[in-house]
């Protein structure tokens, strides 16, 4: 029986903290030493097996501290031999993130181990994970390992034959994962697949065939039995003995994560589509106590989701960072993909960017979409600087979870990383961990605003930005180049406090053509309260030109821009609204 208590533990795991930290050229607030204070002793708690079972939230910021707030108390813990001796289970987003924790925890390979599917990986510790003190493992491994039973039934994750008492779920946490799925997309599948897994693709047919019939905001269910058929189609791709384009196998694993699963039919855009919404099965409510260190917990609805359909989320103490040196330079614009595809609807856009960034002797971060086969925002912004101002590019996914550019002081976000309209309510079900029909309406509205604050608060954080200096951020300039359809500058002084926000530049106001005028004026007559798509042949002819004419008209600069700003989308015979922020 180990003879220290929790006081003396904390204040010895605290002491080396803050000695790191100061070595790393940080100081710490008096408010973020109790939030770290606290969070050792929740540590603690947990390994004694004290905790009651809740999901324990610290919301410190990125750079305040959290993740070596985990490697002081495992070094102490170390030096006590392991005592309590409870096991730890931390779960990181992504195997780089495992890597880099491994780089900072402090202690030698014989005293952890990681669980992965990359043998690389699992070689950086001891190859008999039950026996090592620290297990480290991804996010997705705990939610498939205990997807068919309960926590304390998943062996991967025990320590000397019991279920690891204090877990660790670094960053973003949900009960379930969101699954959304377009039958657009659902479509695709069986002809890629007829070839060689000719009864998947018959079965999935069949699933097709039920959406398409089934009432409009029905409930269907993905059968169990496709589980097995895709699973084995995802792991041929993965060892290369199939190729499965990106965009098909993402619908792949989609489904394969919600086999045996309802998900409701809802409505997109025209009436010619329909999206698959719901979210796997939850995870094990014995996974709890665990403690959540997500920065995004201060600005995130999921949260609030889950403690009211749960009731079980305990917010710890949490500073908020003085962000006074943050200077946001916002410029509202349609910015959106098809925006940034289209070469003249986006020149004035490269160009701005480019003005800002030219004569600059500093590095800047870029962070925008992901390179796809119509749109390369790190070429076209690499052409619009002439390759004579060096960036470094991050892409939205890849926001979060390194420190690699917190030296840079110039961040430039181009676009908002809107989700799918059906991706919004997937969000919500999966953060409130019910079935289908069980499910709570979540207020899309707050979800979206909540999810932007979150990918701002991730993506600017990359930079100096997170280097705060008692309680006070880093000096930091961004320029942010986000969509009229939301209150940028409101979500952003929320998430932001004390930051600088100005107006950064607005769009030459040209004088509309006759020709563009028509067609806007046709579009805002024929969209009225409700209408959720219009035929292009009525739009030309209320614009009283041809359909030729129409067809060009929607591919010039203004009008890209203009069904961008309204939420607009032109698909086929037909231009359908979508609801945005």
């Amino acid at each position: 029986m180990y003879v220290f208590g929790k006081s003396s533990f904390a204040q010895e795991s605290f002491d080396l903290l803050i000695a790191d930290l100061i070595s790393f050229g940080n100081e710490v607030s008096h408010e973020e030493g109790a939030s770290l204070r606290a969070l050792l002793e929740t540590f603690f708690d947990a390994l004694s097996g004290d905790l009651p079972s809740k999901f324990y939230l610290n919301s410190l910021p990125p750079g305040s501290g959290k993740t070596q707030a985990i490697s002081s108390f495992v070094r102490v813990w170390k030096s006590k031999g392991f005592q309590p001796s409870g096991g730890i289970l931390i779960g990181l987003k992504t195997k780089d993130e495992i890597a880099g924790l491994v780089r900072r925890l402090g202690i030698g390979p014989e005293d952890f181990a990681c669980f992965t599917r990359d043998d690389a990986v699992n070689a950086l510790g001891r190859p008999d994970a039950e026996n090592a003190p620290v297990l480290l493992t991804t996010q997705q491994m705990i939610i498939s390992r205990t997807n068919d039973r309960s926590f304390t039934a998943a062996r991967d994750f025990h320590f000397l034959g019991q279920p690891r008492a204090l877990r660790i779920w670094d960053e973003s946490f949900t009960l379930a994962e969101p699954v959304s799925v377009t039958l657009y997309a659902l479509q695709r599948l069986p002809g890629l697949l007829n070839r060689r897994f000719a009864d998947m693709a018959h079965r999935i047919s069949m699933m097709i065939d039920g959406v398409r019939t089934a009432d409009s905001k029905g409930v269907i269910r993905v059968p169990a039995s496709l589980g097995g058929g895709l699973a084995k189609i995802m792991t041929l791709t993965k060892e290369g003995s199939v190729s499965v384009p990106a965009a098909e196998m993402g619908v792949i694993e989609k489904l394969h994560a919600a086999a045996g699963r309802d998900l409701l039919i809802r409505p997109t855009g025209g009436s010619f589509d329909r999206a698959l919404v719901g979210s796997t099965r939850p995870i094990p409510e014995d996974f709890a106590p665990a403690i959540i260190t997500d920065a995004s917990g201060r600005v995130r609805e999921t949260y609030t989701v889950l403690h009211a359909n749960r009731g079980n989320v305990v917010h710890l103490p949490s500073s908020v960072t003085d962000y006074r040196n943050l200077h946001i330079h916002l410029w509202q614009t349609a910015c959106g993909k098809e925006v940034l595809e289209d070469a003249t609807a986006s020149r004035a856009i490269y160009r701005k960017i480019a003005k800002q960034m030219e004569g600059s002797r500093e590095h800047w971060l870029i962070i925008s979409h992901k390179a796809n086969a119509g749109l390369d925002v790190r070429t076209a912004l690499d052409d619009a600087t002439g390759g004579t101002v060096p960036f470094e590019y991050l892409h939205w996914g890849r926001h979060y979870g390194t420190n690699t550019y917190n030296r840079i002081k110039n961040v430039v976000v181009i676009g908002t990383y809107f989700y799918p309209n059906e991706a919004y309510e997937a969000l919500g079900m999966a953060a409130a961990g019910l079935p289908a029909e069980d499910a709570p309406s979540s207020d899309m509205k707050t979800l979206r605003a909540g999810e932007f604050k979150h990918n701002m608060l991730q993506a600017i954080l990359r930079g100096n930005a997170r280097n705060s200096l008692n309680g006070v951020a880093g000096e930091c300039n961004v320029y942010i180049v986000a969509s009229t359809r939301i209150d940028a500058r409101t979500l952003l002084r929320d998430t932001f406090p004390s930051a600088t926000i100005s107006d950064w530049g607005k769009a030459d106001d040209k004088p509309l053509p006759a020709h563009a005028k028509a067609v806007i004026a046709a579009l805002e007559a024929l969209f009225l309260e409700g209408v959720k798509e219009v035929r292009k042949k009525n739009v030309s002819e209320a614009a009283r030109m041809t359909a030729q004419e129409l067809h060009r008209q929607l591919k010039r600069p203004a009008l890209v821009a203009y069904l961008s700003s309204k939420g607009l989308v032109s698909s086929g015979q037909r231009i359908e609204r979508h609801d945005y922020p």
